[in-house]
């Protein structure tokens, strides 16, 4: 694992690991963190996100010269924290500068919101208004005082749900016709 310093204060988090499956520098993959000790090291996976767990793992990018391939079983360095200007996305969306970047089920790129299927939120069925503070529910049952507090917060962990599942923050645009990388932040910790 290295902790690195560059330029001021610019700080990269990269972890070892052994792909299971041939990899490009900059495609996405998923640190496997179970049976690390038996296996003699974590393998690097595509990413697995159908499950609530996995789309909590670590999550990285292949680092190495622009344009270089791997093969199954190489030892790489995985970029799971920083900058990284080389990262795979999606080639047929555009991108802008500042969008949040998402993991898809066995993929080896990311994805804005409007094109990740697994981004579920909770449904606020309670009738109530959201607002940003959940008011004191008074010693006489009020409906309304609590369909409010219940919308309020799902209206919260739906937005902590969004950043949390994101992977990245894209740093350069991207139209369609371009190629499939962009500089990102990688924050998947």
């Amino acid at each position: 694992m290295a902790f690195n310093f560059a330029g001021g204060s610019a700080a990269t988090l990269k972890i070892p690991a052994k792909l299971v499956a041939a990899g490009n520098v900059g495609d996405v993959v998923m640190i496997d963190l179970t049976n690390a000790a038996a296996r003699d090291g974590y393998f690097a996976i595509q990413p697995q996100t159908d499950l609530p767990e996995e789309s909590f793992t670590v999550k990285g990018v292949i680092l190495g010269p622009a344009g270089h391939s791997f093969l199954a079983n190489a030892e790489v360095l995985i970029g799971v924290f920083g900058y990284f200007p080389t990262v795979a996305v999606e080639s047929t969306q555009d991108i802008a500068i500042g969008d949040l970047l998402y993991p898809v089920d066995a993929k080896d790129y990311l994805v804005t919101a409007s094109a990740q299927p697994s981004l579920s939120a909770l449904t606020d069925s309670s009738g109530g208004t959201a607002g940003t503070t959940i008011a004191a529910i008074g010693g006489t049952y009020d409906q309304d005082e609590v369909r409010n507090a219940v919308a309020t917060l799902a209206k919260a962990v739906n937005g902590i749900l969004v950043h949390m599942k994101s992977v990245g923050v894209a740093l350069e645009a991207r139209d369609t016709n371009d190629e499939g990388t962009i500089a990102a932040f990688i924050k998947s910790l």
